[in-house]
């Protein structure tokens, strides 16, 4: 039989084995997650749009989450149980944060804590972590702020935008939460989180340069219920075109190159083999690699608060090299 996955246990991972979080809301789907080999499972406040048919997760409170958190915990999974502290719940004052997040823990028999936000919710975050309690952060899209960002769209594509998050992830680190959630962010962004922090970073939909990624099936059978098939917004990668949200059947096996399931095109179904065969035409990988090299330099240059010159005088290629590729005469290796 496995150890118990623990707080320290995950917190070791960093740059290891990829690490698994997948989001259950009951009994049955925490077994299954359970047996499926998850090392994290996380009872999250989506429970109000995929469970009891809302719009967005605004509407889950305290006691819901203790409710479905209880049910959870009562299958004594091997994996990391995480309560996900709903909206409202620490943002009155630092002293109801720790009596909430006390009750997760206590009445939702949950052994960590996540909440959204960065640097303005030090103080809630000190605060629960002075009461023994382990915190998981989260950044980038934080689905509790939906009316605030305009709803739910990829977080940090400027400049300005991606040196505040990686100052808050910094901020977090230094508060003591023990792993942190990049949701909805550019896969540059999010490497250059992962590489900056001693704390494992787990994916949603940020890429594959995360120390893991979260599942969540419920989320995928929701959409599939209530919505109508339509094209999804992709992002690039590095060869690759891949969706912005993970799909549920996402597997895990360890070798953290394969945990997305990869589209080619919006609403059309293709392994990661035919995507390569398609995106194998003259100058497409160059174009894709100079988009995204051009973008982490960018990243670099804000956060060293120097700005970005265009041209190749940095090493990457210029205008006319680009203007090759998009004709089919593209010599621009990448790494070169």
């Amino acid at each position: 039989m496995q150890e118990k996955m623990t707080v320290p246990a995950i917190r070791a991972r960093k740059g290891g084995p990829k690490l698994k979080m997948v989001t259950a809301y009951d009994a049955p789907s925490a077994r299954i997650a359970d047996r499926a080999g998850a090392d994290m499972i996380l009872v999250g406040d989506t429970l109000a749009q995929v469970v009891l048919g809302y719009e967005d997760t605004l509407p889950a409170t305290v006691d819901v989450m203790i409710h479905h958190t209880a049910a959870v915990a009562r299958t004594k999974p091997r994996a990391l149980i995480v309560g996900d502290m709903p909206w409202l719940s620490y943002h009155i004052s630092v002293e109801e944060s720790v009596r909430n997040a006390g009750r997760l823990i206590r009445e939702g028999r949950a052994e960590c804590v996540k909440l959204e936000g960065g640097r303005k919710r030090l103080p809630a975050v000190e605060a629960i972590i002075a009461a023994e309690i382990p915190v998981m952060g989260h950044l980038g899209l934080t689905p509790q702020s939906i009316h605030a960002m305009g709803g739910y769209r990829v977080q940090g594509k400027q400049v300005e935008a991606a040196r505040g998050l990686l100052e808050d992830a910094r901020a977090l680190t230094e508060a003591g939460i023990f792993a942190l959630v990049l949701e909805g962010v550019p896969d540059v962004l999010a490497q250059m989180v992962t590489e900056s922090i001693p704390i494992p970073t787990i994916g949603i939909g940020a890429g594959r340069y995360c120390d893991g990624q979260r599942c969540n099936t419920f989320s995928r059978m929701y959409n599939q219920a209530h919505f109508p098939p339509k094209p999804r917004p992709i992002i690039w990668t590095k060869r690759l075109l891949i969706n912005s949200v993970i799909p549920s059947e996402t597997r895990n096996k360890g070798n953290g190159n394969r945990l997305l399931r990869y589209r080619c095109e919006p609403g059309i179904d293709a392994g990661e083999k035919d995507c390569r065969d398609r995106l194998r035409k003259p100058g497409t990988g160059a174009r894709v690699e100079f988009a995204r090299q051009w973008l982490q330099r960018s990243y670099r240059l804000a956060t060293e608060k120097q700005e970005p010159r265009t041209g190749d005088s940095r090493g990457l290629p210029g205008h006319d090299t680009l203007r090759g590729c998009r004709e089919g005469r593209c010599d621009y290796a990448a790494g070169a």
